[in-house]
């Protein structure tokens, strides 16, 4: 049994090519999953495909911040230890998951931020890149767009209209019933220096663990990390029989909206395999590879 479904984030302006990019990284990563390949790996591979899609806003195609820089974050979960790895304001790297997983396989911390996460990557070995090279002619028509708006993460984000953020992630169960969870981000056009949102936050960005399942969350960052989405989404499942995958995201996401008016989308992999997705938002671009091998993908 293995089973994956990734996501290109929660916002108005997705469209058939972030569709495409995202059957691609599914049908990638799920191959691997195939070949006795771990969650962890194929949560990975399938995120850095996503982080590598300048059209998406992680990675290659990261939107920039206040002053006019990238700041990257990104988190990965092992549902069968519960380890977790994760980095936030990251500037000069290609794949800050791969650099969340090294925080997470090569020191005995969970998350390094800014400079020290550069540091550690330098230590690595990870390649640095000009970061004009994260930025696309898009996040920089972004940045001058919402210049107009005195908070671009109250005022954009929280409408079904919302612009100028994305997250991507993905969630996995290998052949060994192991789980995986993976989220990155270039966060919100405009946001303050130094800004973090839920991306890199386990149970809020992130979760997964083995008896459960897994879940990605994307969506207005503050209102996720108010009310623990990804662990709320998992709680919900496990705590209310009857209650199906799709369902427990649905209560999970309704609630985020009536009780801290925020909008989002959340994809969910069960410990059988089941794969899920929900959002509130108009569109939110996704694909899965179920437990039987059949793609499925929308907007």
């Amino acid at each position: 049994m293995a089973a994956i479904i990734v996501h290109a984030g929660a916002a108005a302006h997705k469209t058939v090519l972030q569709r495409e990019g995202c059957e691609k990284a599914a049908q990638e990563a799920y191959k691997l999953l195939t070949e006795g390949k771990s969650a962890l790996d194929a949560v990975e591979v399938a995120v850095c495909a996503l982080e590598d899609n300048p059209l998406m806003d992680a990675g290659h195609g990261s939107v920039l911040n206040a002053a006019g820089e990238v700041e990257m974050d990104a988190m990965i979960a092992d549902g069968s230890s519960l380890n977790y790895g994760s980095v936030a304001g990251v500037r000069n790297i290609s794949n800050p998951i791969s650099l969340a997983r090294m925080v997470m396989d090569d020191t005995p911390h969970v998350m390094l931020i800014g400079e020290g996460a550069n540091l550690f990557a330098k230590e690595k070995g990870v390649p640095e890149v000009d970061p004009d090279e994260l930025v696309t002619a898009e996040a920089k028509e972004a940045y001058q767009t919402f210049k107009q708006y005195s908070s671009v993460v109250d005022n954009v984000f929280n409408t079904d209209d919302n612009l100028g953020h994305d997250t991507v992630g993905a969630v996995a169960i290998d052949l060994h019933g192991n789980i995986a969870a993976g989220t990155s981000t270039g966060g919100i056009s405009l946001k303050r220096v130094g800004r973090v949102g839920d991306s890199p936050l386990i149970g809020c960005g992130g979760v997964a663990d083995n008896g459960v399942g897994g879940v990605s969350c994307t969506g207005h960052g503050e209102s996720i990390a108010k009310v623990l989405l990804a662990q709320r989404s998992l709680s919900t499942l496990q705590a209310k029989n009857g209650v199906d995958a799709e369902g427990a995201l649905r209560e999970s996401l309704e609630y985020m909206l009536e009780r801290v008016g925020g909008r989002g989308g959340t994809i969910m992999v069960t410990k059988n395999g089941d794969v899920a997705k929900h959002y509130t938002t108009r569109r939110m671009a996704w694909a899965s590879v179920s437990k039987t091998g059949q793609l499925d993908s929308g907007l």
